[in-house]
């Protein structure tokens, strides 16, 4: 059934993890979007995960263990998690059981909406999602096709667009002529709020569909420090500290349109948090060697690309911004490039272990065309393409027949 409303006709849930960079973006979603998406809820669990972290608190000596192995690869800590508790870091998931068993969640399935949205081309975009819940039109091949590529990332792959201008279905069509003649398959399995650990849980979701290619594609402005409070609980780390300086007003002043983004709250975690910054190095790379193991096992080609924030991607589109950001929050100019630290140190790691990387830095930098939406700061449908070309570059992708 068609749904063509005002608003997105999904409830949008947000949880408060307990730091600034939760509360901004919480509100910064209420603030701008509830104009479009009236349905939006704003979840404030911050006691609640507050409470479940600190009761698990271990001392220093048994924190410690769980982050590297002795010859110094870092090891994945995870433990299996109810709904409940899955609910408290993703309340997506408390929503409903998604559609692929062991999925944390994902869009829901069957989906045919229609968005309003005026900064895209169109003023509008449909999010349309397959029976597993993918940004799919169709299901996957019953029969396998040439190549199958199973791609995942936030909510810039899924796409603030319609499905048929998101970066995997760029990708798709770009591949369309490969000289072996094989079909290319590309299924978008991304959604909003995924980080490195969502992105895993897809790999083991639907790895029975065979892909040959697994691309993960991370984003930079809030995948670092958005994983962490889920870290923190497996590791029986405490809760992050509040940020005591900054009041209301400033956060409301944060929160107008435009200047509040993700990116500058990733950089008040850290800036809160410095332990953290090697932390999230070491378990992105434990993150990608779990997938390493399973990809060997599986003959799967692994490949990570790593996608920008806009400070970080095109700076020069965003000098006012960036000016109110400093004064409002005092940042420090190295706290604003941490994503660009991390980042760096991360595909340098994966390189040293063997696994391909993609940096989509360079190609969003050379263009001249703003790729990111003002209003929300996610890729438009020309970032898309600017994005889905340069991956398309990068991966060279062949048949494992023509190879």
């Amino acid at each position: 059934m068609i749904t063509r409303a005002r608003t997105w006709g999904i409830r949008f849930a947000l949880s408060l993890t307990g730091s600034l960079f939760a509360l901004l973006i919480g509100n910064l979603l209420v603030r701008e979007l509830q104009t479009e998406l009236p349905t939006v809820r704003l979840v404030d669990q911050t006691d609640a995960l507050r409470d479940l972290l600190d009761s698990r608190m271990a001392s220093a000596a048994e924190r410690s263990s769980t982050l590297m192995e002795t010859n110094g690869i870092p090891r994945l800590v995870r433990e299996p998690l109810d709904r409940e508790t899955l609910g408290l870091f993703f309340p997506q998931a408390a929503s409903a059981e998604p559609a692929v068993p062991g999925l944390f969640y994902a869009r829901g399935a069957n989906l045919e909406i229609l968005r309003p949205f005026a900064e895209h081309p169109d003023g509008e975009f449909w999010i349309r999602t397959n029976s597993l819940g993918m940004r799919e039109d169709d299901e996957p091949s019953v029969d396998k096709p040439g190549l199958r590529v199973l791609v995942t990332g936030d909510s810039h792959i899924d796409g603030v667009c319609n499905n048929s201008e998101s970066v995997p279905n760029v990708l798709e069509r770009l591949s369309a002529g490969s000289e072996s003649g094989d079909r290319t398959e590309v299924l978008n399995a991304a959604a909003g709020g995924y980080t490195f650990y969502n992105y895993l849980n897809v790999l083991e979701s639907y790895v029975d569909l065979q892909p040959d290619v697994f691309l993960c594609i991370a984003y930079g402005g809030n995948d670092f420090a958005g994983m962490m409070q889920l870290q923190r609980f497996y590791a029986h780390r405490p809760a992050a500290p509040l940020r005591s300086q900054h009041g209301a007003q400033v956060v409301a002043e944060l929160t107008a349109p435009g200047l509040c983004s993700q990116e500058v709250s990733q950089a008040i975690y850290f800036q809160d948090n410095p332990e953290d910054e090697a932390i999230s190095v070491a378990t992105c790379t434990a993150v990608a060697l779990e997938m390493l193991s399973l990809c060997n096992e599986r003959g799967i080609r692994l490949i990570f690309a790593y996608l920008p924030p806009h400070f970080r991607a095109q700076p020069e589109f965003y000098q006012d911004e960036l000016k109110q950001a400093h004064e409002l929050l005092d940042l420090e100019d190295s706290w604003l490039e941490v994503s660009d630290r991390i980042a760096d140190r991360w595909l340098e790691q994966l390189r040293e272990l063997g696994i391909e990387t993609i940096d989509l830095r360079p190609a969003l930098r050379e263009s001249d065309e703003h790729a990111y939406y003002r209003s929300d700061r996610h890729l438009n449908p020309r970032g898309c393409e600017l994005v889905g070309r340069a991956l398309h570059a990068g991966l060279r992708l062949a048949s494992p027949a023509s190879n």
